[in-house]
C-alpha cells in the first residue's frame, strides 16, 4: 500500500472509473484469500480441482472485462447485461461468474486498513515551535480523515456491488424445478436407443457400453470417462464399479451382468485388434473408454493411453438419443441420470434404494431431484363437461 503524504489531498473521484482505490486495497490478498477458502472446500480436494478452475476462469474473465476499477452496483449491473449479451444462461452467470465474484468483493470489502499507518508521521525538527507542530498535526489529521472517509466510501460501494443479486431464471412455471429442468426417458424410449446402436463395429461397442452404463448406473460422466478395469468386482452374483465421484468420494455402484458383458464385449474387441505388446491394450487402472479415431492409424501405433474427454461422452448421450428422441431433442449428460432416477421411480424402485443409487445422502434430495411428472390430464377441463361447438 502507499503512503500518503501530509500535503497530499484526496481529491474529488469518478466511482465508475476509480483504481486509485487500489492503493489501499490489496487485490492480490483478497484473491489469495478466496483461492484459500475454495481449496478448503471437498470438491477442490480432487484431482481435477474443478470449482478451483471454474473460479478461478470466472474472476480472469472479471478483471479482463472491468480492467480492475472500483466495483459499484452499476458496474456488476452493466456486468450481467454483458453476460446475458453473451448468451449465457442465467445459471451459468450465477455459479460460474457471479459467485467468485461475490467472494472476491466480500474479502475486499472485509479487508482490514489501517488509515493511521499509510499517512506519513509527523516530523519534529530542531527548533519547531509548537504552533508549527499543531499545524502539521492538523493537516495529517485532515489528510487521515480525507483517507478514512474515502476508503469508507470505497467499501460502500463494494457492499452495494456484492448485494446485486444473480439474474433470476429465463422463464418460470409452477411445473416441478426439477421436472422443468432437463429430460427424462420412459424406459421404452431407453430400451428403443439401446437397441438401434451399432454393437458390431469396435466404436459401436463402445458407446453401447457407454450408453447403457449411463442409463443403468446413474453415474455422472466424469465418473463414467474415470472408470477402469481394476475398478469393476464382483461379490457374489452383483457387480459393483468403484469411483470417485464428488467431494472426493469413494463409492461402489451397482450394476448388472449384462452391462459388464457389454463394457467387457468391447475391450475385448479393441484389444483383438492390436497387437499383443500394444501399450494401448485396455488393462488394470488404464482408462477404458479409449478414443478411436482412424482404426488404421491407431493400430499402426499413433496412441494415447488417455481416455477421451467428457465432452466426447457427452456427445456419445446427446447423438444416440437424438435418434430415437428427434434432432434438437437429445439428452444432455446428467439427463441419463435424473432417467434413471424416473425409470426406478416409476417402476416401484424404493426411495431409499433409488437415493443409495443416486448416492444421495438424503432421501428429501431424491424426491426433489426425481420431481413430479405434471399430470395434464387431469387439468384439462374437457375431461370433466362437455363444451359445445
Amino acid at each position: 500500500m502507499n503512503t500518503v503524504s501530509q500535503s497530499q489531498q484526496i481529491t474529488r473521484y469518478d466511482p465508475e472509473r476509480d483504481t486509485r482505490y487500489l492503493n489501499y486495497f490489496n487485490l492480490d490478498r483478497a484473491i489469495a484469500d478466496v483461492f484459500a477458502h475454495i481449496d478448503q472446500l471437498p470438491s477442490s480436494q480432487t484431482p481435477e480441482k474443478h470449482t478451483r478452475r471454474v473460479y478461478e476462469s470466472g474472476l480472469d474473465y472479471w478483471r479482463q472485462w472491468s480492467g480492475d476499477v472500483l466495483p459499484t452496483a452499476n458496474l456488476m449491473k452493466r456486468y450481467i447485461a454483458h453476460l446475458r449479451e453473451r448468451g449465457l444462461k442465467s445459471s451459468t452467470i450465477s455459479s460460474r461468474y457471479m459467485s467468485p465474484l461475490r467472494l472476491l468483493l466480500n474479502a475486499l470489502a472485509t479487508q482490514p486498513i489501517d488509515t493511521e499507518q499509510l499517512v506519513e508521521q509527523v516530523v519534529v525538527s530542531p527548533g519547531t515551535s509548537e504552533a508549527e507542530f499543531m499545524k502539521k498535526m492538523q493537516a495529517r489529521m485532515m489528510v487521515v480523515n480525507q483517507l478514512r472517509n474515502y476508503i469508507s466510501d470505497c467499501r460502500e460501494h463494494i457492499e452495494a456491488a456484492r448485494a446485486i443479486k444473480p439474474p433470476r431464471n429465463e422463464t418460470t412455471s409452477n411445473v416441478s424445478p426439477l421436472w422443468q429442468h432437463g429430460k427424462r426417458l420412459t424406459i421404452d424410449q431407453v430400451n428403443a436407443v439401446l437397441r438401434q446402436m451399432d454393437r458390431a463395429s469396435i466404436i459401436g461397442k463402445r458407446n453401447y457400453a457407454i450408453m447403457r452404463l449411463a442409463f443403468e448406473s446413474a453415474l455422472r460422466v466424469a465418473e463414467i470417462r474415470r472408470i477402469t478395469l481394476d475398478s469393476i468386482t464382483q461379490e457374489g452374483d452383483i457387480w459393483l464399479i468403484t469411483v470417485r465421484g464428488k467431494r472426493n468420494n469413494i463409492d461402489p455402484v451397482s450394476v448388472s451382468p449384462a452391462c459388464i458383458d457389454a463394457i467387457y464385449d468391447f475391450v475385448d474387441a479393441f484389444n483383438d485388434a492390436l497387437p499383443a505388446d500394444s501399450p494401448r491394450r485396455i488393462a488394470g487402472d488404464m482408462p477404458i473408454w479409449q478414443p478411436i479415431g482412424n482404426w488404421s492409424d491407431i493400430a499402426d501405433g499413433d496412441y494415447n493411453t488417455s481416455a477421451i474427454d467428457t465432452s466426447g461422452i457427452r456427445r456419445i448421450i446427446r447423438v444416440s438419443t437424438e435418434r430415437v428422441c428427434g434432432k434438437g431433442h437429445g439428452l444432455a449428460a446428467h439427463d441419463t441420470r435424473r432417467t434413471a432416477a424416473a425409470v426406478a421411480y416409476n417402476a416401484g424402485m424404493p426411495i431409499a434404494a433409488i437415493s443409495t443409487m443416486l448416492r444421495h445422502k438424503s432421501s428429501d434430495v431424491t424426491m426433489r431431484y426425481i420431481g413430479k411428472a405434471p399430470d395434464h390430464e387431469s387439468s384439462t377441463l374437457a375431461n370433466y363437461v362437455n363444451i359445445s361447438d
